[in-house]
């Protein structure tokens, strides 16, 4: 983006230089002009001499003129060749910036069809990637549900083969050419997710599967907490109780967010960010670690409830910086 940026000042400087060029050359032509209607045939084609008529000391005024003319010509086509060769250089600099920007866009496809490749090899590497995040995501759901190990991974193997359903979508949605096209796949998404849920409550139980639900709700809190105590060391972490209670802040925190800027969760593909869009995911996501910081303050020491303000503010400016990658490679 501010490559297109210099090429529009360059090609202004361009225009600029080649009116006042334009506008020299015709000033050098008029004065010369003058001189010429001002002398006489004879003194034409001798020439003007030092001392004749003009009884000056130094060149005579039409001399001086052409000189002076000539070195401010000189000058503007010294300008203009430099920004040539400046628009020159920022031509080159745009065309690889935008193979750069090609080759990141095949990789995103190519990754997101490699992902719903029906190859048993591809598949299963994906299955062994899901099992690894479902067991880091859901272990904690074990001693909630105080069932038969036996059961429990019965009920991960379930949520493993939800996820490889779901990874099916992603070739077919990225290469998806219209928003109705894409709805359809949105639909699909979601019923794949209502009808794996109904098969984890049919196992569990209704009791056992309100505790499985409640689980589900908060797992974007979940992970986020997760993932900032894997960085604190072990002296400064807080107690299960404690992250639990801070869980359930968060959750509320985030649920008070959507409700006062009247959001509503969607599924939506890096490559369909809009500047709209981006604006309103930076917003959403600004109330929502306010929120999430406010939460931590009231139950984590003052020392690690800073360090938290440090982790959510190093989170959001790398929310920010994917989505201006995502609106680089969508040419928004």
């Amino acid at each position: 983006m501010n490559t297109q940026k210099l090429i529009i000042r360059v090609v202004y400087s361009l225009a600029g230089l080649l009116f006042i060029t334009s506008i020299g050359i015709n000033i050098f032509q008029h004065q010369q002009f003058r001189k010429l209607t001002a002398l006489s045939p004879e003194k034409n084609i001798k020439g003007v001499s030092v001392n004749d008529s003009y009884n000056v000391s130094g060149p005579a005024p039409a001399i001086k003129a052409e000189k002076s003319n000539t070195s401010k010509n000189n000058e503007l086509q010294y300008h203009l060749e430099a920004a040539q060769e400046e628009l020159e250089m920022t031509n080159e600099q745009l065309a690889e910036e935008q193979s750069k920007k090609e080759e990141y866009k095949r990789a995103r496809a190519q990754l997101s069809k490699s992902l719903s490749s029906s190859d048993p090899a591809r598949q299963k590497r994906l299955r062994k990637i899901f099992t690894g995040t479902i067991e880091k995501t859901y272990d904690p759901l074990f001693k909630k549900l105080d069932i038969p190990i036996e059961e429990f991974n019965k009920v991960k193997t379930i949520l493993i083969d939800r996820e490889m359903e779901l990874s099916k979508l992603l070739g077919p949605y990225s290469s998806a050419s219209t928003k109705e096209e894409k709805d359809v796949i949105v639909q699909q998404e979601k019923a794949i997710y209502a009808d794996y849920h109904d098969k984890v409550g049919d196992f569990l139980g209704e009791d056992k599967n309100e505790i499985y639900r409640s689980y589900v709700d908060r797992i974007t809190e979940r992970i986020k907490i997760r993932e900032y105590m894997e960085t604190v060391s072990s002296e400064k972490k807080i107690g299960e109780e404690k992250i639990e209670n801070l869980i359930d802040s968060m959750y509320v925190a985030r649920k008070a967010a959507y409700d006062e800027m009247n959001y509503e969760p969607e599924t939506i593909s890096s490559s369909d960010i809009t500047e709209d869009k981006a604006k309103q995911i930076m917003e959403i996501t600004a109330r929502i670690y306010k929120g999430y910081l406010e939460a931590g303050r009231d139950i984590m020491p003052p020392e690690l409830a800073e360090d938290y303000k440090v982790y959510l503010k190093e989170e959001l400016e790398m929310e920010e910086a994917s989505l201006k990658m995502d609106l680089y490679l969508n040419d928004k």
